[in-house]
């Protein structure tokens, strides 16, 4: 509980939710005051000014948890490229209450304790601890390594997000000259082209016997073995030769998960379904619209108009200006065409777009889904162990062609464990009624995982509420990748 006093006239006034008719196939909600009456739409700069939405803010994170700020929410001032810490965005903690009567589901949020409200479980997770804040990556996270070869995730600028087999591992010696992040790297013997991500000197010293691994991203399609003992070549001189066949870094949800684990600890982690549908709560009230990708009710299409490519076929963190282009509230979009550049909300890149995310904390079953304790005392883990989440009353929705194609959500399921999620259960609607959004159905007999957002080329498909049921625990594909966050 918050030991800040405020008056209970100047809490009730900082008080919004936001109310849905699921009956009607209009993608707008109406917002509501305390006490459920609806009222007129605020302003952004009312939202600017609040304890939570004005609280959120981009920030660089040691590993310890202690935030640097810049001068505005946009994080001017911050160094973005990762070497000042991960770049996160804090979330101030928030209390939530949820209604539903006949069609009609409410929502609201307080900055402060309220009767009939809680703490929203998302400031809970990772050790069931009550925290004032959670960080959400800034960013997609991309491939780091650390000095003794370990493997994390980095949220940062310019970085291609890590996706499954779109970053390889190339094992290297005799390095006579120091290869670094950014170079292009050329086999004289395969002819294969490499961008290094990054790289660990395991043994040895440049100039004579320098050995360990490159990390690196490489256009075209598949990744093709580098051969054995071949130079390895930047700008035609070379530089180290190879040790061994290179190989393509698989990523599923579960190394997701331990890659953010790995940059200090359990209170990293890969985004939870908590702290999802947390964010997609604060989006919801403030938009007071499903229809997250128009740019008169929402922010914009994101990156979602590509090609489906070959390799990773999306854009680099940060593009198109996106940095700088947005509002100091963090607000906004890249530069270019609507639906090729990125989105970003308060602070967060693409909550929608460029990468589905991997969401650890749910495993969708035939009879249930289960759902990361709301006390924070489940460990997340794909899929998670007995005893560490709820199950809920109603089964997922189930794919079933042509009786029940994937499709547009029209409506959600509400239980008391689902309240405060986005868990579609209705198919029928369309890119601008209902949720707008995209669902892919759970598969009979398999257990399957949770993914959000839509990739580069899911066109209207993608957006605030873009959700997947209907991949399994070893997925690692090229449009898949995840965001960090730490409480």
């Amino acid at each position: 509980m918050s030991n800040i006093h405020v008056s209970d006239n100047d809490v009730e006034d900082m008080i919004i939710g936001v109310m849905w008719n699921t009956g009607s196939d209009s993608s707008a909600l109406q917002q509501i005051d305390v006490d459920g009456d609806v009222i007129t739409k605020k302003s952004t700069a009312w939202f600017d000014r609040h304890p939570v939405w004005g609280g959120m803010k981009r920030c660089t994170l040691t590993v310890d948890g202690v935030p640097t700020f810049g001068s505005n929410a946009r994080g001017d001032g911050l160094t973005l490229d990762g070497t000042a810490g991960q770049v996160m965005v804090r979330v101030p903690r928030y209390y939530i209450k949820s209604e539903k009567s006949g069609n009609y589901i409410k929502w609201w949020v307080s900055p402060f304790p309220y009767p009939g409200f809680e703490v929203h479980p998302a400031f809970k997770q990772r050790g069931g601890t009550e925290r004032a804040q959670l960080y959400v990556g800034a960013y997609a996270g991309g491939l780091a390594v650390n000095s003794s070869g370990t493997l994390y995730m980095l949220s940062a600028t310019g970085k291609q997000p890590w996706t499954g087999t779109a970053m390889g591992k190339l094992p290297f010696g005799n390095g006579v000259t120091e290869i670094a992040a950014g170079d292009e790297v050329v086999g004289t013997t395969s002819g294969n082209t490499c961008i290094v991500v990054a790289v660990h000197k395991a043994s040895g010293d440049w100039g004579t016997n320098a050995a360990g691994f490159l990390y690196v991203k490489y256009p075209g399609a598949d990744w093709i073995n580098w051969t054995n003992s071949e130079d390895i070549q930047v700008g035609g001189a070379t530089r180290a030769a190879t040790t061994g066949t290179g190989e393509a870094l698989r990523l599923t949800r579960q190394d997701a998960e331990t890659y953010c684990n790995n940059i200090g600890s359990t209170r990293w982690g890969c985004e939870n379904i908590w702290t999802l549908d947390a964010l997609t709560m604060l989006y919801l009230i403030e938009y007071a619209n499903w229809n997250s990708q128009s740019t008169s009710v929402g922010i914009g299409r994101g990156v979602v108009d590509g090609t489906s490519g070959t390799g990773f076929a999306g854009e680099n963190n940060g593009a198109h200006d996106a940095d700088t282009n947005i509002g100091t509230n963090g607000t906004g979009t890249g530069t270019g065409t609507d639906g090729r550049t990125p989105i970003v909300y308060r602070g967060i890149e693409n909550l929608w777009g460029n990468v589905n995310r991997f969401i650890i904390g749910i495993d969708v079953l035939d009879d249930a889904y289960r759902v990361l304790k709301r006390d924070g005392t489940g460990t997340p883990k794909c899929p998670m162990d007995e005893g560490h989440y709820e199950s809920s009353i109603a089964a997922p929705v189930q794919y079933a062609d042509p009786a029940n194609p994937d499709g547009y959500a029209k409506d959600i399921l509400y239980e008391d464990l689902s309240k405060y999620l986005i868990l579609p259960n209705l198919g029928g609607g369309s890119d601008s009624t209902y949720l707008c959004d995209q669902t892919y159905w759970h598969k009979a007999g398999q257990t399957n995982i949770w993914l959000a957002g839509g990739f580069w080329g899911k066109t209207t498909y993608a957006g605030v509420g873009y959700r997947v049921a209907s991949n399994v625990a070893l997925t690692s594909v090229r449009t898949c990748g995840c965001r960090v966050e730490f409480l």
